[in-house]
């Protein structure tokens, strides 16, 4: 199990009845050669051949860290927000 790490995708599913929304929660046991991965990330992974009982999936690449926004939202929260000390532009009235 050194090598094995549990990941949790969760979906969120629509009742055909009541169509009230309620989330589903699946495990999977995932092959990680080197681990270097921390309880947040988010992760791709695909099936491969079994590796023991319940480890079927093998680790692909790291898609996002835990805490760490992705580029295009820092890039655009930046563009769009002044700088300490700086008034925000006043509309002109003609």
């Amino acid at each position: 199990m050194k090598n094995t790490v549990v990941v949790e995708v969760e979906r969120i599913v629509v009742s055909s009845k009541y169509k009230r929304r309620y989330k589903r929660h699946k495990k999977y046991h995932v092959h990680v050669k080197d681990g270097n991965l921390l309880i947040g990330d988010k992760i791709m992974i695909k099936e491969c051949k079994p590796f023991s009982k319940t480890v079927r999936w093998n680790f692909v690449k790291k898609i996002g860290s835990a805490g760490e926004k992705p580029e295009e939202v820092v890039e655009s929260e930046l563009e769009n927000k002044p700088e300490e000390g700086e008034n925000k532009p006043e509309k002109e009235l003609e």
